[in-house]
């Protein structure tokens, strides 16, 4: 669901406070508030504190700002979430700022080195762990003779 600048501004208008607008904005773009983890709310939270106080400045000229402004307060209201949403086709995107993620195969040796090195941290650099994990990816994946090279290494890791 949308949500344009100028409702924004409007609820704000209305409400003193700051948590009820979020509810009421929220409920508009059909978001459940116990769905939102601590830092989505936060930004939020700041994105509309901005916005409020930028009103505020804007009040003591408020008919020549909305001539001025028409086209950016018609534009969306965008609000970054962590967790994903469904466009406007039904499919799951991870809504995200910043650079985009580069498959695993594309990668720099590097950076495939990089990513290896927290996957063994996570596993606390323990190769038996290690191994069942790789066991576990290549079971699932279908690669059903990897799996079985795997099981057979298994007993000489102690």
């Amino acid at each position: 669901m949308r949500i344009t600048k100028r409702e924004v501004l409007d609820i704000l208008a209305v409400n003193d406070n700051l948590d009820t607008s979020v509810s009421i904005i929220l409920k508009k773009i059909k978001k459940n508030q116990n769905d939102l983890s601590f830092n989505d709310l936060k930004r939020l939270k700041q994105s509309l504190y901005a916005l409020k106080n930028k009103s505020k400045e804007l009040r003591k000229s408020k008919n020549r700002h909305l001539e001025r402004n028409k086209e950016w307060l018609d534009s969306d209201f965008l609000i970054n979430f962590d967790n994903a949403y469904k466009n406007s086709s039904g499919q799951q995107k991870l809504q995200k700022s910043g650079r985009p993620a580069i498959c695993f195969e594309n990668k720099s040796e590097r950076s495939v080195r990089r990513e290896l090195a927290a996957i063994s941290t996570n596993l606390e650099h323990d190769p038996k762990r290690i191994l069942l994990a790789c066991r576990y990816a290549s079971r699932h994946s279908g690669n059903v003779e990897l799996c079985s090279v795997l099981s057979a290494c298994q007993p000489r890791i102690s």
